[in-house]
């Protein structure tokens, strides 16, 4: 009952103070010529409630994961910080349009999807992101 009620609670907070959000799905498939070159397949995409932030500092430390992405260059203080329900589905290769009716286009980036789980039931996801131009394809900034 206590993971039941604390998945639903953080679903109603993201209800709450969330937005559309419009999440892209691709496979990854590699040609079987003499080069291994991978094509993404788009299969599919739904709507869902979001919530995101950008990326910050403040008041987590220099030892938070924050701080490590940064140093390592894996995230900027220009990225965003993209929370989803534990219920919902994301891989890393996904592209995700923050906003409605016309979404800005993000793509995860290296940290990947962080789940975090309590007791083996996933509560909430986190995904750091990044925004793409327009036209821009999965993995091009």
């Amino acid at each position: 009952m206590v993971l039941n009620s604390a998945g639903s609670d953080f679903d109603n907070v993201i209800a709450d103070i969330g937005e559309r959000c419009l999440i892209n799905r691709f496979s990854s498939t590699f040609s079987g010529a003499q080069y291994d070159i991978e094509y993404l397949t788009a299969n599919g995409s739904s709507w869902v409630t979001c919530a995101h932030h950008p990326v910050s500092l403040g008041g987590k430390g220099e030892h938070s994961a924050e701080a490590q992405y940064i140093e390592e260059g894996r995230i900027s203080f220009n990225d965003k910080v993209v929370y989803f329900a534990g219920s919902i589905t994301i891989s890393s290769n996904a592209k995700i349009g923050i906003g409605s009716p016309t979404p800005t286009q993000h793509m995860i980036l290296d940290p990947g999807v962080i789940d975090f789980v309590l007791s083996g039931v996933v509560i909430y996801r986190k995904v750091y992101c990044r925004e793409l131009n327009t036209g821009s394809f999965l993995g091009q900034v």
